[in-house]
């Protein structure tokens, strides 16, 4: 009878599952790390992607909460689910009740997609608190995931990583703005911090003594390199070494092609699209997202067009000119990799790298919506020449200088430590 009794148990054991089991039967589950991504662009995507890479050859398991799960297909590869994380009311295009002002800073950026709507706040809050639930991560890791920082504080270990411009340091309880701790910005502070507070109540969570607050996590890890940090005087210590996703390498001789990585929002500016078919060629092109018109224009055009970017060895290789939207990540590799540059600025950070590649005679800038089909064509033919490579080949040794432990790893290090995990990740 016990030995019947006993195999009773067990059936039920199995059929009930986990649920029944008692805690002395389970096997202790591998951490857990959620990866979150908001707003920016695909540079961001790139930084969660090296990180998830290194903590998952850690053991430790990952889920990746992106802002548009069209990424998917770069983490599916390595075993990591995805699911849809928060739009903010701006990225998705809903009626908001407020104008968009300029962008001075961190916090006029995050006001204008709506972190300053209580209601949205509290809304983002509600979302990852039901991952959290669900998922039971040990560790979340953020890159440009402000309401995944603010839902996570207090709850669970939190690493803040991401670009310098991203991530500025905080002076007297504020984060500085882009022309330092004496300029104004568009969203007043008291009146920011005055709606934070308001989402945070709502969703039950105590108030923010002071707006830098925002940026609180366990470790803020800004990515290099220092020459695109506008923020280095205020900094306590110097941003982690830049980033190149699948490393870098150094331009062929006979590179031939005029090579494209634009976001599909270019299609609203035709004049681009123009230029964009005129270009000096071969052309090559990876525009995610890109309307099927506008892609049958650049076909016709003689251009070949991919659905994204080739991978990032790969472009600097066969690119005698690259046109981008001035990325950090991308700006800093063609940099060290002797590849001219032609930037159509669509962010802050464009601006940023777009005006160090024009000063130095690297290549050629521009805001996108104020770029004319000649100037681009211009540009790039320009960028074609001999003096411009023989500039670009001449500048490279500079910025390659900029590159040296790999900072995903640096963060997946950090943040496999905050999950329990103190064996080495490897690497340098």
């Amino acid at each position: 009878m016990q030995a019947h009794a006993r195999g009773e148990s067990e059936t039920r054991e199995e059929t009930m599952g986990p649920v029944f089991r008692s805690s002395r039967r389970q096997t202790p589950r591998r951490p857990r790390a959620l990866l979150a991504w908001e707003l920016g662009s695909r540079g961001n995507v790139a930084i969660l992607l090296g990180v998830a890479a290194h903590l998952r050859a850690a053991g430790i398991e990952c889920l990746a909460a992106l802002a548009d799960t069209r990424h998917d297909q770069h983490f599916l590869p390595l075993g990591i689910r995805t699911v849809q994380t928060v739009a903010w009311p701006a990225a998705r295009g809903a009626d908001v009740a407020w104008t968009q002002r300029p962008v001075f800073g961190l916090t006029d950026r995050l006001a204008n997609h709506g972190l300053a709507d209580p209601a949205s706040l509290a809304g983002a809050i509600g979302h990852y608190e039901a991952l959290f639930g669900l998922f039971k991560p040990d560790v979340v890791v953020c890159a440009s995931a402000f309401g995944g920082l603010l839902a996570a504080q207090g709850r669970m270990p939190v690493v803040a990583c991401g670009t310098a411009q991203e991530l500025p340091p905080i002076v007297a309880g504020v984060p500085v703005l882009f022309r330092g701790p004496a300029a104004v910005p568009s969203w007043p502070f008291p009146d920011v911090l005055d709606a934070i507070n308001q989402g945070l109540a709502l969703a039950g969570r105590f108030p923010l003594e002071q707006l830098g607050s925002v940026l609180a996590a366990e470790e803020v890890m800004p990515f290099g390199p220092d020459a695109f940090d506008i923020f280095a005087p205020w900094r306590s210590a110097p941003c982690l070494p830049a980033y190149a996703p699948g490393g870098l390498a150094s331009r062929d001789a006979d590179a031939s092609e005029s090579s494209v990585c634009l976001d599909g929002r270019i299609a609203a500016t035709p004049q681009v699209v123009a230029g964009l078919i005129r270009m000096d060629g071969p052309v090559r092109a990876g525009i995610p997202g890109l309307p099927e018109r506008e892609r049958r224009l650049l076909g016709e055009g003689g251009a070949v067009i991919g659905d994204a970017p080739a991978p990032l060895p790969q472009l600097l290789r066969r690119s005698r000119v690259l046109v981008h939207h001035g990325g950090p990540e991308l700006a800093g590799a063609c940099l060290a990799a002797g590849v001219p540059q032609v930037i159509l600025a669509q962010a802050d950070e464009g601006h940023l790298t777009g005006a160090y590649v024009r000063d130095r005679g690297l290549g050629a800038y521009q805001d996108v919506a104020l770029a004319t089909t000649g100037w681009l064509v211009d540009c790039v033919r320009h960028a074609r020449s001999d003096e411009i490579a023989t500039a670009c080949r001449a500048f490279a040794p500079t910025a390659q200088a900029w590159y040296g432990d790999d900072p995903a790893l640096l963060v997946a290090r950090t943040a496999a430590r905050l999950a329990g995990i103190t064996a080495d990740l490897g690497g340098r």
